[in-house]
Parts: C-alpha cells; sequence; structure tokens
C-alpha cells in the first residue's frame, strides 16, 4: 500500500470550504482514481484550520496517476487557494498494519 499525508492550514473562514472541497472530490472524481483505496480528512481539535489529509492507494504508480490527471489539478489549485500556504505533501509505505 502507497499512502501520501498532506498538511495544510486554511486561510480564516475557508475551513467548511476545504472539507466540501474533499466532500466533492469523493463524489465527482473518486470513481476516476484508478487504484485508490481510501482516504480521510482529519482536523485539528486545538487549531481549527489546520488539516491532514490521507489518501491510500494500491500503488506509488497509482498515486503518480492521479496527480496527472487534469480534473485532479485543478482540484489541487482549488485546494491551494483556499490555504494559507501550499500543502506539504509526504510519500509512505505501508510496513505494518491492524486489522
Amino acid at each position: 500500500m502507497f499512502v501520501t499525508m498532506s498538511t495544510y492550514k486554511a486561510k480564516a473562514g475557508e475551513e467548511d470550504a476545504i472539507i466540501a472541497l474533499h466532500e466533492d472530490w469523493q463524489r465527482h472524481q473518486q470513481s476516476r482514481a484508478k487504484g485508490y483505496l481510501s482516504g480521510e480528512l482529519l482536523r485539528n481539535v486545538e487549531a481549527y484550520s489546520e488539516f491532514i489529509a490521507i489518501m491510500r492507494f494500491e500503488s506509488q504508480e497509482a498515486a503518480l496517476a492521479l496527480t496527472s490527471d487534469p480534473e485532479q489539478k485543478a482540484w489541487y489549485q482549488r485546494l491551494v487557494s483556499l490555504t494559507e500556504d501550499t500543502p506539504i505533501r509526504t510519500e509512505y509505505t505501508s510496513e505494518w498494519q491492524a486489522s
């Protein structure tokens, strides 16, 4: 499994827009994301505008294919417009998982 984690801070007042953007991705783009397994958006309980997005893929190739999709690029640009700084994306491989 290949996992990406993105951390970012919403611009003031844009927190709900970030959540809505992720919900929109699920409704309109998730079905086209080959190799996508699951994802979640976490919000910091002590710093309301800070988020972590976690996406799980079958492989690194599947994750890379998504980043080259034009609709995904447009979605990402919208996300960037809602954040204070460019999101920080980190890539991981799964080494252990509990069920």
